[in-house]
């Protein structure tokens, strides 16, 4: 779990309901995503850094600058690349892992916020707190397609089974439900509040979504 102020990422027992280890990254950590094996943690911060924290050991690894901020990261599902969304610069990040490696940007504008790589690779789909939602074709790494949404989006997932996309609007209490394939809005559901993060349930049609007052 990232704490923010505290700089570290706190190690949790689930089971036990207490914490077990806190790791120093330097910085406030923001983003973080777990490698395909669960060994490493990949983590974002404050200082334009990611970090590989090995779990096992409880110390950085490595460490590699990334463009302006990085609020969100996602996997790849190969787990050989993570994508961070620097949302001062309006850029994604390609970085190869675990060498920590910055293969590619991908400039979208605005504030990109909230980022998911579909199952196949293929496609990676970007919450723009400036009013869109944005496609990239991973392949080519060339923008594909764009859906205006009148508002800001933070949060975004991917379903369980892949067919839609589902966008928190922020300041309109409203989380959409968007085909994938076509971009057509499918539900919208009124959360009132500001639909933050969003997470899909693996097992169905299950949303969870923090919202503020």
């Amino acid at each position: 779990m990232t704490s923010q102020f505290s700089e570290a990422i706190d190690v949790i027992d689930i089971q036990g309901g207490q914490q077990v280890a806190a790791i120093h990254v330097g910085g406030h950590p923001l983003g973080a995503v777990l490698s395909n094996d669960g060994m490493t943690l990949y983590v974002s911060s404050n200082r334009d850094r990611l970090v590989a924290l090995s779990l096992t050991r409880q110390c950085i690894v490595a460490e590699i600058p990334i463009p302006h901020g990085s609020p969100q990261l996602c996997r790849h599902p190969s787990g050989r690349r993570v994508y961070a969304s620097g949302w001062r610069s309006g850029v994604v990040a390609e970085i190869d892992v675990p060498a920590m490696r910055l293969l590619r940007t991908f400039d979208l504008g605005g504030v990109v916020q909230e980022v998911a790589v579909t199952a196949d690779g293929q496609s990676l789909y970007a919450a723009n707190e400036a009013g869109w939602l944005d496609v990239v074709h991973l392949p080519t790494g060339k923008r594909s397609a764009t859906l205006k949404l009148g508002t800001a989006a933070l949060g975004l997932a991917l379903s369980a089974d892949d067919r839609d996309v589902i966008v928190g609007l922020l300041h309109a209490g409203t989380v959409l439900v968007i085909d994938r394939h076509t971009l057509e809005i499918r539900a919208t559901i009124q959360t009132a509040g500001t639909p933050r993060l969003i997470a899909a349930s693996a097992r169905g049609p299950v949303l969870r979504t923090p919202s503020g007052v």
